[in-house]
């Protein structure tokens, strides 16, 4: 009856009573202290409305209906059982009504965010693609981050591909991080753990603090209609550690710090590179879902010895999505020679079928990009086009079997044009060059 507080013989120890009698009435005891209990805690409980329970029998209602023979009470079933009267039957008095409680507010898993309260949450779904490398892989990660967040017309963004066209490093950093990408009129927003000492202004730089160099950048993008965007970059040099000036998990409180200012203390310091998967990138929100590493240009001897050792620890954080991007050449290197670091890269992803990871060549690219057989750069080494790095990009992403997942649903055909030669700007078609367990 409505009020009455309802016992489930089956609940007191997870198997429903049946069978013979003794066996119920031994149930039926159980619920009577059961109920002894609940009159001593209404008691306890009711300061201005004391209850008047008498808990002194026990009875079964099913389906709203009260079972009054035996017989009933196989028919009850888990609604109800008849159990032989232990005392008189009483009606137990109703519970007073309480005055509803207001569930408690969801913690605030950005709490510790000093002034974005946007930033992704652990329970939220994202596509998080983590870029570790050189100069050369900053300006690709900084290209597909700029036709992410613009999704359309105008501009592709050749403003952010060299350094040299700043007035000094911070400037640099500052006008393709936080400034441009500042999550205004619906596009993302970067934060930059940065700081680069520099000489001269107009990009030269001196390398005398480079153990202190630092530049992480975080970017993210909730998107309707498609899967909410992050894209990160930790800038590799070489054998030198891997560092952070923030707290892992802090990301959203990076910033930019001056070369004007000494170097900020770090907060995190990898020196062997496999501690960096497991101490840092498991730990990031929203946790990586692949995982794209090149460190070929700084011509690396510690990595290239540990390269196994690194790719395996990438693998536990995002396994089956982690990528070795195949040194891009410098200019005269035609054709071009992968480096030694590349084979052993190539031997760790494909060694006794463990599929540790995939192995992504450089690819074909089509003869306007080209001077002769050249591409175009600004130096010896740094592609000089936008479309360079959309061409090398969508072939990246196809390998990782990832396009249409990262890229505008728009600019899903991004990097080719009509008139491009076959297999350029891809790399379908060209398996037996992709290794792979």
């Amino acid at each position: 009856p409505q009020g009455a507080v309802t016992f489930h013989a089956s609940c007191v120890d997870g198997v429903r009573p049946k069978g013979d009698m003794n066996s119920v009435q031994d149930k039926v005891r159980v619920l009577h202290t059961a109920i002894d209990d609940l009159g001593r805690i209404r008691r306890a409980a009711a300061s201005t409305t004391p209850a008047t329970a008498v808990p002194a029998g026990f009875t079964c209602w099913r389906n709203g209906v009260k079972c009054v023979t035996e017989d009933s009470a196989s028919e009850a079933g888990d609604q109800g059982i008849l159990a032989r009267e232990q005392g008189p039957e009483v009606a137990v008095a109703p519970l007073p009504v309480p005055t509803p409680a207001l569930a408690p507010p969801p913690p605030d898993e950005n709490a510790h965010c000093e002034k974005i309260k946007d930033w992704p949450r652990s329970d939220e779904e994202w596509v998080h693609v983590v870029w570790l490398g050189d100069s050369l892989t900053r300006y690709q990660y900084l290209q597909l981050v700029y036709q992410v967040d613009r999704d359309g017309p105008g501009d592709d963004g050749d403003f952010l591909l060299n350094e040299k066209k700043f007035d000094s490093w911070t400037d640099f950093l500052n006008q393709t991080s936080e400034s441009l990408f500042s999550g205004q009129q619906g596009g993302g927003r970067m934060t930059c753990d940065c700081w680069r000492d520099e000489a001269g202004g107009r990009g030269d730089i001196g390398h005398s603090r480079v153990d202190m160099f630092k530049e992480n950048r975080y970017y993210y993008k909730r998107r309707q209609g498609q899967k909410n965007i992050a894209l990160s970059f930790y800038w590799w040099p070489g054998d030198l550690p891997l560092q952070g000036s923030v707290d892992v998990g802090e990301e959203c409180n990076a910033v930019l710090v001056s070369a004007t200012n000494p170097p900020p203390q770090h907060k995190w310091q990898t020196q062997n590179t496999e501690d960096f998967f497991s101490e840092v990138l498991s730990k990031l929100v929203p946790r990586p879902t692949h995982i794209v590493l090149n460190n070929g240009l700084w011509n690396p001897t510690v990595v290239m010895q540990k390269i196994g050792t690194i790719i395996k620890a990438a693998n536990i954080v995002t396994p089956g999505r982690v990528y070795w991007k195949e040194t891009s050449p410098l200019v005269g290197e035609f054709p071009r020679r992968p480096h030694d670091i590349d084979g052993k890269a190539r031997d760790a992803c494909g060694a006794k079928g463990r599929g540790l990871c995939t192995y992504i060549p450089f690819p074909d690219f089509p003869k306007r990009l080209k001077n002769g057989s050249e591409l175009r750069r600004w130096d010896s080494m740094h592609f000089a086009d936008v479309a360079t790095y959309k061409c090398w990009t969508r072939a990246v992403l196809e390998a990782m079997g990832n396009l249409e997942d990262v890229l505008p649903a728009s600019q899903t055909l991004s990097g080719r044009e009509p008139g491009d030669e076959l297999n350029t700007c891809s790399l379908i078609g060209t398996s037996e060059r992709i290794g792979r367990g």
